[in-house]
């Protein structure tokens, strides 16, 4: 299960907010700064923390972490959703426009995966 513990609204494009989590299956684990981006065409996402350094004068960002599996990755942002979803019900003074429900994948289930 993903816990959100805090998110800070930027809005800056299509990155709308930084979050922090905990992974309460991973014996509470805690990731800081997970990135949430949305379009208007309804896509949402979530990155990772990165680690940003300069080549050329050009800021770059390189992931710190990431699942191997791209179907996995999806499944985690599934479940990251349904409870950001939940935490902006919880916190109405945090919410920001009505979003849309995530689009559900196929094959394994969530309660296949430890999160």
């Amino acid at each position: 299960m993903i816990e959100i513990l805090e998110v800070k609204h930027i809005q800056k494009g299509v990155l709308q907010a930084v979050a922090s989590i905990k992974i309460t299956n991973w014996t509470n684990f805690i990731i800081k700064e997970v990135t949430i981006w949305s379009k208007d065409n309804g896509a949402r996402w979530i990155n990772f923390p990165t680690r940003i350094y300069d080549k050329d004068g050009v800021k770059k960002h390189v992931p710190v972490m990431e699942f191997e599996d791209q179907e996995v990755k999806k499944l985690f942002e599934q479940e990251f959703f349904r409870s950001y979803d939940k935490y902006l019900l919880d916190h109405p003074k945090t919410a920001q426009a009505t979003l849309d429900k995530p689009t559900w994948g196929q094959g394994k289930t969530t309660e296949e995966l430890p999160f």
